[in-house]
C-alpha cells in the first residue's frame, strides 16, 4: 500500500484541533462531523493498494530525463504557443516509446535540483511523474541556472556506470541563466556518457509567462522588476548555453521549435544501439480505493443537508 496526498498531511491534520475548537455541542453531531472529517482525510491521501504485477522483457540501458521546472519554462512560444514545460513533457513521451525495458529516472531543477524518480523499471509510473511536472510558483522563485543538475546527473550516471549499463540523457531546457552566474563545464561527465540529446526550448523573439498569483489562484503575467514602472517579462532561449552544455557532454543539441528536428532520427539510432537482456523483471501496479470512502461521505454529507433544511423551517 503506498499513499499519494493530494494536499499537504500537515495540513489537513491541522483542521482537526480547529474542529475541536468549533465542535458542535450535540454529541451525535460531533461524531458525525468528526467522521466526515475523517472520511475527508483519508480520501486525500490517496491510497493505492497493489493491483497486479506484471512481467517485462529488460534491456541494458538507463534513460535518464532532466527538466528545467523554472518560471522561464511557462513562456508560451514553442510550437502552437503552448508553454515551453508543456511542450518538453509532450516530447518526452515519445523517448518511452523507442526504449522500452529501460529503467527510467527523472530530475527536475528550478531553485534547487532534486531526483524525483530514480532509476524504475516502472514506465508508468515514469510517464505519470512527467505529466504531473509543474514550473516552481513564481513568489517563490528566485532566478535559474543550468549548473544546479550537476551533482544529480552525476550521481544518476554513475549509478548506470557501476551496474555497467549503456545511459542515455536528455535535457529539456531554454538555457537561461538569471541567477547572475555562468555556466559551468560538464565535461568531466561526458566519459561517463553513452548518448543523448540537450533539447531547446524558447524562441530568440522570446515570449510572455503567465503565473498564478499565489494568494489569489488567478493568471498573471509574470513581470520585470529590475525597471519602473514595471513591464511584462520576456523569456529567450539561450542557445549558446544549450550548445555549450551538449558540447561539454559530447551529444547532440536540437531546437526543438524547429518543425524539422530530427529527433525522431536520433532516438532510431540511439535504439539501435541496445540490447536486450533474457531476464524479466516484475513491476507491480497499483489502483486508488479513494471510491470506497466517497460513497459514505456522500451519504453523511446528504444527511447534513436534510438535517440543515429541517432545522431552519
Amino acid at each position: 500500500m503506498i499513499i499519494s496526498p493530494i494536499i499537504p498531511i500537515w495540513l489537513i491534520i491541522f483542521i482537526f484541533p480547529l474542529y475541536w475548537v468549533i465542535r458542535s455541542k450535540n454529541k451525535v453531531a460531533f461524531v458525525r462531523h468528526f467522521i466526515i472529517l475523517l472520511l475527508m482525510f483519508l480520501i486525500n491521501l490517496r491510497i493505492m493498494t497493489p493491483k497486479n504485477e506484471t512481467s517485462i522483457m529488460t534491456n541494458n540501458l538507463d534513460v535518464l530525463l532532466v527538466f528545467d521546472t523554472t518560471v522561464s519554462m511557462l513562456a508560451a512560444d514553442s510550437e502552437k504557443d503552448m508553454p515551453r514545460l508543456n511542450k518538453a513533457k509532450d516530447d518526452s513521451i515519445k523517448i518511452f516509446d523507442y526504449f522500452d525495458g529501460a529503467r527510467y529516472s527523472i530530475i527536475t531543477f528550478d531553485n534547487k535540483s532534486r531526483i524525483l524518480v530514480p532509476f524504475t523499471y516502472d514506465k508508468k509510473m515514469a510517464i505519470s511523474s512527467i505529466k504531473a511536472l509543474n514550473s516552481i510558483n513564481n513568489f517563490n522563485a528566485y532566478g535559474s541556472s543550468l549548473n544546479l543538475p550537476y551533482d544529480d546527473i552525476y550521481s544518476q550516471i554513475q549509478k548506470s556506470n557501476k551496474e555497467k549499463r549503456k545511459n542515455a540523457i536528455f535535457i529539456f531546457s531554454d538555457g537561461e541563466i538569471t541567477n547572475g552566474e555562468s555556466l559551468k563545464s560538464y565535461k568531466e561527465l561526458a566519459d561517463l556518457i553513452d548518448m543523448g540529446s540537450v533539447l531547446g526550448y524558447g524562441t530568440i523573439s522570446g515570449g510572455e509567462m503567465f503565473v498564478e498569483d499565489y494568494f489569489t489562484g488567478e493568471k498573471e503575467y509574470v513581470e520585470d522588476t529590475t525597471v519602473f514602472p514595471y513591464e511584462r517579462a520576456i523569456s529567450r532561449i539561450d542557445e549558446n548555453n544549450l550548445t555549450k552544455l551538449a558540447t561539454d557532454l559530447n551529444i547532440s543539441y536540437i531546437n526543438m521549435n524547429t518543425s524539422n528536428n530530427d529527433i525522431d532520427n536520433r532516438l532510431e539510432q540511439m535504439k539501435k544501439s541496445i540490447s536486450y537482456d533474457i531476464n524479466e523483471v516484475n513491476t507491480i501496479s497499483y489502483e486508488d480505493i479513494y471510491y470506497i470512502f466517497v460513497i459514505p461521505l456522500l451519504g453523511l454529507i446528504v444527511y447534513e443537508f436534510i438535517a440543515f433544511k429541517k432545522e431552519f423551517k
